[in-house]
């Protein structure tokens, strides 16, 4: 499941400029994602499920009230190739790519007045880009998730009933999901391998904001709350259709609780790291017997922040620090089998410093993961923060380059590598589990 990317440029020597290490047959490639067309640095935002190819924003120079710059596709063997904008825009984000590298979603952005409104486009290399079209009434949309072949897409657009979530196919365009009973509005989150369950929230202006699952069959219907909570919110569906996740949270909007929903248990509380109160579920593996998100650690949450991984045998797991740092990391990725995890923690001298969580290994630094074990060159780099594919073989991120710049890489580690452990990290010993099960009756 992907969820929350025409003239093409590319990179002049961006194929050159790679780090490569050969031992026998073995070899790593680092491959920088260079600014074009002007511009001043690139971020990237998804990876495809084999890691072939990415979307993103190559950055502009100048401040706006938006995001700046134009969306990007790259394609191993390819380069990186800017998409354009719709027409009037002024500015565009590569947001999504589907699984199998061939479909690029994103928004665009549009001056109206002093302010501005969003389109939501498509893009495939036949097509070109086109925009998703508004909802009768409606003046903004954008697109939240994308099936495995990019064939059905679910996002939100406002019109003229309300704000309403929306499936998307070239057969139909956008067909609004409506509401859940009672409600005003609604908001799609996530979408499943195949394209056949749509998840999200519906709810009024105040409390009472309620997840909800769609299919074609059964249309929308509720998954109710956890006891004493109001709000579900960012939800995700497991590749399958079967498992849906997210965060519910009092009327207050504190102290939110991370949930797994499935249609014989209903929604259930994942708990919390010891001692604290607050989690979300950001991430869900293919089958959904795996969760990833982020707990509350002292000091205060967000600034205390620590990623967990959460096992129906294990219970919620906190994954550590990189050495040095001790009270921020973040998932930001995972595998479809739940085995590895990818994002960014706190580390000495540096603001944030990607990391890669394994069963076997722990948490390590992705520098120290090229640099160690594939003797990858990194000098003059910061590498932020990493997503990772779903086959677990490839890595991406962005970071500092040596020029200073923000600048988006890709790193290949399907090969063995050179060096085996070879100055492996040593993480933070995780607290022991803590698991607690609420439930009531009513994320790949």
């Amino acid at each position: 499941m992907k969820k929350n990317i025409t003239s093409p440029v590319v990179g002049a020597g961006l194929l050159a400029l790679f780090v490569t290490t050969v031992a026998s047959a073995n070899v790593c490639v680092f491959t920088p994602l260079d600014p074009v067309n002007g511009g001043v640095g690139t971020r990237v935002s998804s990876i495809s499920d084999r890691g072939s190819a990415v979307a993103g924003t190559n950055l502009a120079s100048g401040l706006l009230p938006i995001p700046n710059g134009e969306p990007f596709y790259w394609k191993e063997h390819h380069g990186l190739s800017l998409l354009g904008l719709l027409p009037g825009a002024v500015s565009g984000t590569g947001d999504l790519v589907s699984g199998d590298g061939a479909v690029v979603v994103g928004r665009d952005y549009f001056p109206n007045g002093r302010a501005y409104t969003s389109r939501a486009f498509r893009w495939t290399k036949a097509e070109g880009l086109t925009a998703v079209p508004l909802l009768p009434g409606g003046n903004n949309n954008n697109v939240a998730g994308i099936s495995y072949d990019g064939a059905v897409m679910v996002g939100s657009s406002e019109a003229s009933a309300g704000f309403q979530a929306f499936r998307w196919t070239a057969a139909t365009g956008p067909v609004g999901l409506g509401f859940l009973p009672g409600k005003t509005y609604s908001v799609g989150q996530g979408i499943s391998d195949d394209g056949t369950v749509l998840v999200g929230q519906s709810g009024l202006a105040g409390p009472g904001i309620e997840g909800f699952r769609w299919t074609e069959q059964g249309g929308m219907t509720g998954i109710g709350f956890l006891p004493g909570k109001t709000e579900d919110d960012d939800l995700s569906v497991s590749g399958d259709g079967n498992v849906i996740i997210g965060t519910t949270y009092g009327s207050d909007g504190l102290n939110g609780e991370a949930f797994r929903w499935t249609q014989a248990t209903g929604i259930v509380g994942l708990g919390f790291l010891p001692g604290e109160n607050h989690s979300q579920a950001t991430l869900v593996s293919a089958d959904g017997s795996v969760i990833a998100g982020n707990a509350q650690v002292t000091p205060v949450f967000p600034a205390g922040r620590q990623a967990f991984r959460w096992t129906q045998s294990g219970g919620m797991v906190g994954l550590g620090f990189l050495p040095g740092g001790g009270n921020y990391s973040i998932a930001l990725g995972m595998s479809a089998d739940g085995k590895k995890i990818a994002g960014a923690s706190d580390a000495p001298n540096t603001q944030l410093e990607a990391y890669l969580w394994t069963e076997t290994e722990g948490m390590r630094s992705v520098r120290d993961i090229l640099v160690n074990d594939y003797d990858v060159d990194l000098t003059g780099w910061s590498l932020l923060t990493a997503l990772i594919s779903a086959d677990g073989k490839t890595l991406t991120g962005w970071g500092i380059n040596p020029a200073g710049q923000e600048e988006a890489w890709v790193a290949d580690l399907s090969h063995k590598p050179k060096h085996q452990k070879n100055a492996k990290s040593t993480p933070v010993a995780p607290p022991k589990v803590v698991t607690t099960v609420k439930t009531k009756n009513a994320t790949r």
